[in-house]
């Protein structure tokens, strides 16, 4: 008698039910990754934006007035002119920065995001998020 052959490798149906389940954990993954990912940069557009508050007093305190670095995407002017060359924001993230000052007295400070979410910050450290007025 011979002893039977060994069976090596694995059969259509195993390897089918490791490819549905390894389907499905991503299906349920992926979401959950990119929402993690999107509250973290919004997190870091709200730290962006207290930093600016806390450099806007300084230099009201210098100054006299606010900084304005104006509408639009300032991020880098704001990096050189009122972190004073520090990195600070990140100029290549997805949330860009702006700073209106209003006649001396006040500030607003926005950080938009592609499409997405609008954070912004005022003078008296009141944020808001998605557009609502500082």
């Amino acid at each position: 008698m011979t002893p039977p052959k060994k069976a090596r490798g694995f059969t259509l149906l195993e390897l089918l039910i490791v490819v549905v389940i390894i389907g499905v954990l991503a299906a349920v993954g992926t979401p959950l990754v990119t929402g993690y990912i999107s509250d973290g940069r919004q997190k870091a557009a709200e730290n962006g934006l207290r930093a600016i508050y806390l450099m806007q007093k300084d230099y009201l305190r210098e100054e006299g007035v606010y900084y304005n670095a104006g509408s639009g995407d300032q991020t880098a002017k704001i990096n050189t002119e009122l972190f004073s060359g520090n990195t600070t924001l990140d100029e290549n993230g997805k949330y860009k920065f702006s700073i209106t000052a209003t006649a001396g007295t006040g500030f607003k400070a926005v950080a938009v995001a592609e499409g997405q979410t609008t954070v912004c910050i005022n003078e008296k450290n009141q944020t808001q998020k998605n557009g609502l007025s500082c």
